[in-house]
């Protein structure tokens, strides 16, 4: 979870919204593509009816193009506070001649009528939200029952993993980040709510105390370095 004020925080990502899926593949040397594809595996593992599906803190929208890619027939709604990162997404979206939902939304306060979408996806966001806890509660609150919270967030590795895990977050991404993106604050403060954000059963405690969901499950990615929340919704 994000301590820092949210205009701070949308002005970091605003910052750097043309460089962000360029330093997401080097930083992690593109794996969490196959990850969010993992997501969108679970997703219809778990819930038949994915049509209509809401996409929140898209960002510049891997996800979302991913799970119409997957299902062209989906409609797919995409959403993110900060307005430039959507852009990239609209460029992306209109090269590829996908077509779909976009707008700015605050993902502690979504502007949707209650049991409007299939499912929910969120991936890497959540940390960076004031109070985890009133995001879960409107993505399900916005989920019919039944339907799929779907989360792709950091996580924390174990043994040997976790001394190359913190070298990588402490030295190489803040490199990358001054190297590629000339913006070394952004590449240390995203490393550091990684760093902080619970994961593992630390944040399936989080989803348990939202109320708002009758199964939940973690599933760990690469020893743990990233994590993908199942959250059946009520």
């Amino acid at each position: 979870m994000s301590e820092t004020p949210k205009s701070e925080v949308r002005a970091l990502f605003a910052s750097i919204a043309k460089k962000y899926d360029l330093m997401n593949d080097l930083i992690t040397f593109g794996l969490h593509r196959i990850w969010k594809k993992r997501l969108i595996s679970l997703l219809n593992k778990f819930s038949a009816q994915n049509l209509n599906i809401l996409d929140v803190a898209s960002g510049t929208g891997d996800i979302a193009l991913s799970l119409i890619n997957d299902l062209p027939e989906r409609k797919v709604t995409a959403t993110d506070f900060c307005e430039e990162m959507l852009d990239v997404l609209r460029e992306k979206s209109q090269k590829r001649s996908i077509h779909l939902t976009i707008q700015t939304a605050d993902a502690m306060t979504l502007d949707f009528a209650d049991n409007r979408f299939d499912s929910a996806t969120i991936g890497y966001g959540i940390r960076n939200v004031p109070d985890p806890m009133i995001c879960l509660k409107e993505m399900a609150r916005v989920v019919a029952p039944g339907g799929v919270v779907a989360i792709l967030e950091t996580g924390k590795p174990t043994g040997l993993f976790n001394i190359l895990w913190k070298l990588h977050t402490k030295l190489f991404i803040p490199f990358l980040g001054w190297l590629l993106a000339s913006n070394i604050e952004a590449y240390t403060y995203l490393p550091s709510t990684a760093a902080s954000f619970p994961s593992g059963d630390n944040f399936l405690r989080i989803m348990d105390s939202s109320s708002a969901f009758s199964s939940i499950k973690a599933y760990p990615q690469l020893f743990g370095v990233s994590y993908i929340y199942i959250g059946i919704v009520k």
